[in-house]
């Protein structure tokens, strides 16, 4: 089954809105890893808090989100690419506005022989 991934930046400002919907948000990518659908989620941060070589970011503790949080990625599996899109538009993000839509893309990723067994933690 094809393998999709999702690039959606935060619209300016989300950071409290990506707070209050967190909850539904990873109560849902949890019930679709189960289902074998998300194949990985994760938040990206703004690059003044990335790794460097000349600096660590700041410490935020666990389960708790970085105020340098500026969208999210993930890896969906399904048959098309509008299943894709069906299933991210569902998500407590993009209903609650935390995504900015016009800059959401997904595209399919290119097969390779490990797709179909592909299991990310």
């Amino acid at each position: 089954m094809p393998l999709y991934i999702c690039f959606c930046p935060d619209e300016s400002g989300a950071f409290e809105k990506r707070v209050a919907a967190r909850g539904e948000h990873l109560a849902l990518g949890q019930k679709d890893r189960a289902a074998g659908r998300t194949v990985f989620g994760r938040a990206f941060l703004d690059d003044t808090v990335a790794h460097h070589t000349d600096r660590a970011p700041p410490a935020v503790p666990e389960g708790h989100l970085s105020p340098a949080t500026r969208g999210s990625t993930m890896i969906y599996r399904y048959a098309t690419l509008e299943e894709a899109w069906k299933r991210l538009k569902s998500d407590p993000y993009w209903v609650q506005g935390v995504w900015d839509k016009g800059k959401v893309t997904i595209n399919e990723l290119a097969y390779g022989p490990s797709d179909e067994t592909l299991k990310m933690a």
